[in-house]
């Protein structure tokens, strides 16, 4: 354990939390992440947040977490430190390339991890957890092309790989092309009939198409598969310790929820909320944007867009958005408020208070 000067009361309220979370919930170990970590045992943290990560990699609160982990430790820099010299003495050293890379996936150094799987893929052009991995690098920078090439040539070199037919079904989702990745998915599942996400999926493609039956009856199977994926959860963030004092300050009441407007249906805005609940904060964006394209509630998806590009901090792209708002809507004290937090965010103070007195 990391030396933390804790009561034994406060150790065993811990060791109770880590004996009960189920080992599969992702949600659970990044929460149990966050709890380590505000107890200053930094290591623990770090384990968590990465094991998160390997049951979901689309974490992102948990990639977020495991990067102010680091960097507060000093763990990332002496990691990559450590690996870099390696590879020095050594070029040759998969393992090393290979962690190296993870680590910078993980991170959200994207580019970099390419590189890093790249180097494996020209030592050894069939290995399928390299190609994998150069697919979802290329996917986390929003490539999808490329990373639908990657996940395709994934296929052709391991035709029996539900992982990488998943991968390349939930790529072409992404990219609205559903007749393909329905092809994909059903593959997936026929090569393994447990694997959870593509049966998930492969329920919201199937709402899509209007095929509600076959929809509910994914949905029941994933569920049966993997439980986790029924409950909706609160996903513990850290805040950056040079941005304390610039948090957004949303109540529980402002937070993410399904909405129903009279009148009219909203079903890629609540898709929306789904993703952003677990997390998923690109397809959420993506769910928004469908929602504005199909002509569902302006103003509610546009206001979803700029708070996902907050929690991204993405500031530029949310405070354009927040701009556009509250030029609209200029009675919405959430919106002038929010307004203010991205500009607080961005060092504007004295713009961001005059939002805030708004």
């Amino acid at each position: 354990m990391s030396q933390a000067v804790l009561s034994e009361r406060e150790l065993e309220v811990l060791r109770s939390f880590a004996r009960r979370i189920d080992p599969a919930d992702a949600g659970a170990h990044n929460n149990l992440g966050v709890l380590y970590y505000q107890k200053d045992l930094v290591s623990e943290a770090i384990e968590q947040f990465t094991h998160a990560l390997e049951l979901d990699p689309r974490m992102e609160v948990a990639r977020t977490n495991l990067e102010i982990a680091y960097r507060a430790s000093g763990h990332y820099d002496t990691l990559v430190a450590e690996l870099q010299e390696r590879l020095r003495r050594k070029p040759n050293d998969r393992d090393a390339r290979w962690e190296l890379g993870k680590a910078y996936a993980s991170l959200g150094n994207h580019a970099e991890a390419v590189q890093e799987f790249e180097t494996l893929l020209a030592w050894h052009p069939n290995d399928l957890p390299a190609l994998i991995q150069v697919g979802l690098a290329e996917r986390a920078r929003s490539r999808l092309e490329v990373a639908s090439e990657w996940f395709s040539l994934a296929c052709e070199r391991d035709p029996t790989s539900s992982v990488a037919l998943f991968h390349l079904g939930e790529t072409l989702y992404h990219r609205g092309l559903n007749e393909q990745a329905l092809a994909a998915l059903k593959a997936a599942v026929e090569r393994n009939p447990d694997n959870a996400e593509a049966h998930y999926l492969l329920a919201f493609l199937y709402g899509d198409l209007g095929q509600q039956d076959a929809a509910r009856a994914a949905t029941k199977r994933a569920i049966s598969l993997n439980p986790t994926l029924a409950r909706a959860q609160a996903n513990l963030a850290l805040e950056r310790v040079a941005a304390k004092e610039d948090r957004a300050r949303m109540t529980a009441r402002d937070q993410v929820r399904p909405l129903v407007v009279e009148g009219g249906t909203l079903a890629h805005f609540n898709l929306g909320l789904a993703f952003r609940q677990r997390g998923y904060h690109l397809e959420a964006l993506r769910e928004y944007r469908l929602g504005l394209d199909e002509g569902e509630d302006r103003r509610l998806n546009l206001q979803a867009m700029a708070e996902v590009h907050l929690l991204r901090r993405d500031l530029p792209a949310a405070l354009e958005l927040y701009d556009s708002l509250v030029s609209d809507y200029s009675d919405s004290p959430k919106l002038w408020n929010e307004r203010g937090v991205c500009l607080h965010q961005a060092g504007r103070r004295d713009v961001a208070a005059e939002s805030y007195q708004k």
